[in-house]
């Protein structure tokens, strides 16, 4: 396998520690916030952790400055996708979702009625073109990727755990933050469930699993360049 993570936007006028960090009253933002998905190739398919947005009028109302990854993203998939698995329902995670109809789409159930809701047009289109694996706690895909319901950052909050050799890692979208809050068993200072959120934390930390956020400069500081914006983690 192979594994990739898309550096596609920097910024957030929300991300104070508040909102990284339980029990932290500070107002100041917190550095190293940015904003990142995941590609995997195995075999001969593509596989997206989360897909991204690329609105201009979105990125501004978030006080977020969209970075020009289209050319990197269409050379690393082929502008394609055949799984998806969507950590959560917020914009940053599902808009792009539209570009990849015929993908099958593995998301938890709270989370995609929340979907269906925020996204009513783009939802009913892709039940008609792409296969919605809708779940409710675990799903195992291929025997790769097991897709795990957390509920902590928000109800239908989710993961994805892999292994690679000896090492084990998980795809934990918004669960946390930034790798901090697992370094220092912090929870999210903006939960649906103070008490998963912690107990995934702890779990994550007392295995030694490497977990992957979608919004920590360190992700990509840490691995190497294939292009300006992607890096390779495996």
């Amino acid at each position: 396998m192979e594994l990739y993570a898309v550096h596609f936007a920097n910024e957030f006028k929300y991300a104070d520690y508040r909102t990284i960090y339980h029990n932290d009253e500070r107002t100041e933002l917190v550095p190293g916030f940015v904003f990142l998905y995941y590609v995997a190739k195995v075999g001969e398919q593509v596989v997206l952790f989360d897909t991204g947005f690329r609105s201009e009028e979105t990125a501004k109302g978030f006080g977020t400055h969209l970075l020009d990854v289209k050319e990197e993203v269409l050379a690393l998939t082929g502008g394609r996708a055949d799984i998806i698995f969507i950590t959560h329902e917020h914009f940053d995670h599902v808009e792009n979702l539209e570009l990849y109809q015929g993908a099958d789409i593995i998301v938890a159930k709270d989370a995609w009625e929340e979907m269906q809701k925020a996204y009513p047009k783009v939802t009913s289109q892709l039940m008609q073109t792409s296969k919605i694996q809708i779940v409710e706690d675990v799903f195992e895909v291929q025997g790769s990727f097991c897709f795990k319901v957390i509920g902590g950052h928000t109800k239908g909050s989710s993961v994805i755990y892999f292994n690679e050799g000896e090492e084990k890692f998980v795809i934990s979208g918004d669960e946390t933050y930034l790798l901090d809050n697992f370094e220092r068993q912090i929870p999210n200072g903006n939960v649906y469930s103070l008490e998963k959120n912690r107990e995934f934390i702890k779990q994550v930390y007392n295995e030694g699993i490497i977990p992957l956020p979608s919004h920590d400069a360190s992700v990509i500081e840490k691995y190497p360049r294939i292009s300006e914006h992607i890096v390779r983690i495996i």
